[in-house]
């Protein structure tokens, strides 16, 4: 049997020595990194939209509500949304889909589900359903024309449908004196950078299919005079039926479901004119200040005497809206409306109310897309038999307290 050398075997041993020290000296091997999530094959659904210049954008309207009045189709018939006396309602949950370049064809539909969609319904469609395709148009722009035919929002008020747009949660009382919108053809043509005027020819207040053969002009015109104020007026005038579309259509009805009195009534017309105007002027970073004014007029309605006359109702809004951080605002809200004859009541008392209200709306976003805003509401009228209380009895004042959150998409 061979043997190694002495020598060799020292040397072997001192190299093998070495380097189990340098081993030991050498700093642990890092773990494996986990592997990398695997990154879609294709591009996202947003992706998609943003490349081909499609926006989509919606939001989610919720609100806990508690009043000394009726709802308001029976306690107070100028509110518009907030209906409930007491409890939690979904409002509203919209979505917007557009492609709207500034030039060449483009599109926008906006759908609204919710209690909301059943109170802005145009007439023809179904009611109940709690689904209203508020916005439906198609849209050519080129140079400073933009036209646009479907079925689109008012020009009229400093408010708006979308929940998220408005810094108050419940509507004011002009916004229910007003069409929520209109279905034809509207042209917008951009004299400047400052300056837009607005044609358009229309079915009438609130209607997909006209109740009638006749139709309703708006005119508008947006004016930016200086960089802290916004002027923005529109008109509207039309044959319209005076008791409104619904009514008018069941005066026509077979067989005939009212008495002969009723059914001659409702199916008188007659023109309605409206004067919007929304001044805005941000007076800093912080503080903004809107004012909102209203006249309007519908000929041929039969007062007490059984004569036919004007009905007119008109009045003003202020907006007080104060950002204290970035996550803190207050809004205050004071107007006056005049109802001449009672006629936008419907309670076919004959006689003119007032109503005043004032509002305050604390907002708080912990994130950039969602808002907490909490409400206080007083409301007064002039007149008994307006406002109603829970137990039926009239009263001349009520108290609106709200809880609503706001999530935007």
């Amino acid at each position: 049997m061979q043997k190694f050398p002495r020598n060799a075997l020292f040397m072997a041993t001192l190299l093998a020595c070495a380097s189990i020290a340098q081993a030991e000296d050498a700093p642990a091997a890092a773990p494996a990194a986990p592997a990398a999530d695997a990154k879609p094959a294709g591009p996202t659904i947003s992706d998609i939209l943003t490349n081909s210049g499609v926006e989509l954008k919606g939001y989610i309207d919720v609100a806990a509500e508690f009043t000394d009045l009726k709802s308001f189709s029976a306690g107070n018939p100028y509110k518009v949304f907030d209906a409930d006396h007491s409890g939690l309602t979904m409002h509203q949950a919209a979505f917007t889909l557009d492609k709207l370049p500034k030039e060449g064809f483009g599109g926008l539909v906006n759908v609204t589900y919710g209690h909301d969609a059943n109170v802005i319904k145009s007439y023809d469609t179904t009611a109940g359903d709690y689904l209203d395709v508020t916005q439906l148009f198609a849209q050519y722009a080129h140079g400073p024309l933009t036209v646009a035919l479907g079925k689109f929002v008012t020009l009229a008020g400093a408010e708006v449908i979308d929940s998220s747009a408005n810094t108050n949660f419940s509507r004011s009382l002009l916004f229910g004196q007003i069409p929520f919108t209109h279905t034809g053809v509207r042209a917008t043509y951009a004299v400047d950078d400052t300056t837009n005027l607005i044609f358009g020819v229309n079915n009438g207040w609130d209607q997909l299919k006209d109740a009638n053969t006749q139709k309703t002009v708006e005119l508008g015109v947006t004016a930016n005079p200086v960089k802290p104020l916004t002027l923005a007026a529109s008109l509207y005038s039309g044959v319209e039926p005076v008791y409104g579309p619904y009514n008018y259509a069941a005066a026509y009805a077979v067989p005939l479901t009212l008495t002969a009195q009723q059914a001659t009534a409702y199916r008188t017309q007659g023109n309605r004119t409206l004067f919007d105007f929304v001044g805005t002027y941000a007076a800093s970073d912080k503080l903004s200040l809107v004012l909102n004014v209203d006249y309007a007029v519908q000929e041929n309605y039969t007062n007490a005497a059984g004569a036919s006359v004007d009905a007119k109702w008109y009045g003003a809004a202020l907006y007080v809206n104060y950002a204290i951080d970035d996550s803190n605002r207050i809004s205050i809200r004071g107007e006056q409306l005049t109802d001449d004859q009672g006629y936008r009541t419907g309670l076919a008392d004959y006689t003119s109310h007032k109503d005043t209200e004032i509002t305050l709306t604390y907002g708080y976003s912990p994130a950039k897309n969602f808002e907490l805003r909490a409400e206080v509401r007083a409301d007064s009228v002039d007149h008994d038999g307006v406002l109603i209380k829970q137990d039926g009895t009239s009263t001349k004042t009520g108290t609106t307290v709200a809880l609503q959150g706001v999530y935007k998409f």
